[in-house]
């Protein structure tokens, strides 16, 4: 980090084998290479300037850098070049990159000589100077299904699984209990038959299944393996095949699941993220942990995902996650609950052990002194929604439905409550259609007559209240708190509940007066996004804002 590097005939920096690390905020100038990756590694750069070099960055063999925030100019040969099956992260959907690649000599900035795609999503590139397949606008792929590190011998076999019981000599005033008991009462753990709960005691793959199976009942995405090692008659045979076939675990290249091996806490936590479909996070989230170097490249964007979504319970230190050591049953306790929070699905349970993502700095040009200023600041600093290449937020531009999916998607991660649909105005190919049927499928937003979604349509104010509240299930409410809004009339039949119980619930900003709700007025960007943090807030999810817009019952 803040050196000089200058004047090296070959490598500024070279990372090599399995290397991770972290380059940042470095002067790369006047070197062969700014900075050269190959082999495996897959380290983080990060706002680092790469200027005047032969070749700004060179990444070869399979590495898988993450690069965020550099600026790679007027090297002589080329800015960026990746060649054989290279694949770095250069921003995705939900984490752009806010990388600078321009100017550069020869005869491109960005050279992919890889037959895969490369995402590039919020970067400054200039689109006739790149070579090889670079992608702008879609999510970038996502990661391997787990890949267990291998372990030591595996434990004795379990031939029943734990019964369930009601009391335990064992969690009286342990760290977990709360998160124990939740998921006791929800018939989701179970304890033995000798009173004990054992939070201590380690979880095996099996146990693990069974576990999530129950925690999450989520639809089947895929064929489930036929393992070597789970006999029909096994205890946890179904349980296996219904964790793997809903993508929560997979097997090992072998054909085998191990069902008797200890899981790590990478593994669970990666296992979590992935059969939930969870997004969001980026490098910047591994700095809450010291021993992040530890953690599997494959792990990388899923350990960052999990930071960002609130899943990393941490005892007793928060600053260290262990990746690699045996997941305890208490541990479990705490990952599937919070699992269950980021989907909506418990209330939120208050403990000093759980990490909060490292708020991203979020200095955009427009937004100070307006009145969404502060939510605004809370949502983009969890990466929940981004602004605009120039810097720029622009609060009171209008924010269309397909936008407005990709927002509900990001903050609340919604399970499927449908079947999905298909629109006539959305194809397959629309870079937005996944954010629409997961926010469909959510209960969140529907369509119109004649099976049209109308993605670019600004969408309206109380179309966002109407859809907060049926997306997060909002109980009804009376419908005189109405009578505070001097445009009361204004409000469809079809939204007067819905409106109402948004009412009750603290999640209308009337602004500038705040008597008039405007129902049917186009919201703005602003808007959208406090009213969004109002629906977390109750969830206690983010802190409360003061606001004077805020109407309160």
């Amino acid at each position: 980090q803040a050196n000089v590097i200058m004047g090296n005939g070959d490598h500024g920096i070279l990372v090599t084998h399995q290397a991770k690390g972290e380059v940042r905020g470095n002067q790369f100038r006047n070197n062969g290479f700014g900075i050269a990756i190959q082999n495996d590694a897959a380290p983080l750069l990060a706002d680092n300037q790469v200027q005047q070099n032969r070749w700004g960055i060179f990444i070869s063999h399979q590495a898988k850098p993450v690069l965020r925030g550099n600026v790679v100019q007027q090297n002589r040969e080329g800015g960026l070049a990746i060649i054989n099956t290279a694949l770095p992260d250069l921003g995705r959907m939900g984490d752009p990159g806010g990388n600078s690649i321009q100017n550069n000599q020869g005869s491109s900035d960005v050279t992919n000589a890889t037959e895969r795609r490369l995402v590039a999503v919020g970067n400054q590139l200039n689109p006739s100077r790149l070579q090889g397949e670079v992608v702008l606008s879609a999510e970038a792929p996502q990661p391997p299904a787990t890949i267990p590190a291998p372990a030591p011998v595996p434990s004795p076999p379990t031939p029943t699984p734990p019964a369930i019981t009601s009391q335990f000599q064992d969690i009286a005033a342990h760290w977990a209990e709360a998160f124990i008991r939740a998921l006791i009462e929800r018939r989701v753990l179970r304890g033995f038959p000798n009173g004990t709960f054992q939070p201590e005691a380690p979880m095996t793959r099996a146990e693990f299944a069974a576990t999530i199976v129950t925690a999450f009942p989520i639809p089947d995405k895929r064929q489930p393996g036929q393992y070597t090692d789970v006999p029909s008659n096994f205890w946890a045979a179904q349980v296996i095949r219904k964790a793997d076939s809903t993508g929560f675990m997979s097997g090992f290249p072998d054909g085998s699941f191990r069902p008797h091996l200890n899981l790590t806490r990478v593994q669970a936590m990666v296992a979590v993220v992935q059969g939930l479909g969870l997004r969001g996070g980026g490098p910047s989230d591994l700095g809450n942990y010291r021993d992040r170097a530890q953690i599997p490249s494959y792990a990388v964007d899923a350990i960052a995902t999990a930071t960002q979504r609130r899943l990393v319970v941490n005892y007793p230190l928060l600053d260290h996650l262990h990746p690699m050591r045996n997941i305890t049953r208490a541990e479990v306790a705490a990952l599937i609950y919070q699992g269950l929070v980021a989907i909506g699905a418990a209330p939120a349970i208050a403990s000093p052990f759980i990490v909060n993502p490292m708020p991203v700095m979020t200095n955009f040009t427009d937004v100070q002194g307006h009145w969404a200023a502060a939510f605004i600041a809370g949502l983009a600093g969890q990466r929940m929604i981004g602004g605009f290449p120039d810097g720029s937020f622009r609060p009171d531009g209008m924010m269309t439905r397909v936008q407005y999916c990709g927002l509900l998607v990001n903050a609340f991660n919604p399970a499927p409550k449908r079947e999905a649909v298909s629109f006539t105005d959305v194809p397959a190919n629309f870079w937005g259609a996944a954010v629409i049927q997961r926010a469909y499928r959510g209960g969140f937003i529907s369509g119109f007559t004649h099976g049209m979604f109308r993605p670019h349509d600004a969408i309206a104010r109380v179309q966002v209240l109407v859809s907060l509240v049926q997306g997060l299930g909002l109980p009804p409410a009376d419908l005189a708190l109405l009578h505070r809004y001097l445009d009361q009339d204004k409000i469809p039949a079809y939204a007067r509940n819905a409106v109402a119980s948004a009412t009750a619930n603290h999640l209308v900003l009337n602004y500038p007066v705040q008597q008039w709700l405007n129902p049917n007025l186009a919201a703005t960007r602003g808007e959208v996004t406090a009213m969004v943090y109002q629906a977390l807030v109750r969830a206690r999810r983010v802190p409360a804002i003061a606001s004077p817009f805020i109407i309160t019952v």
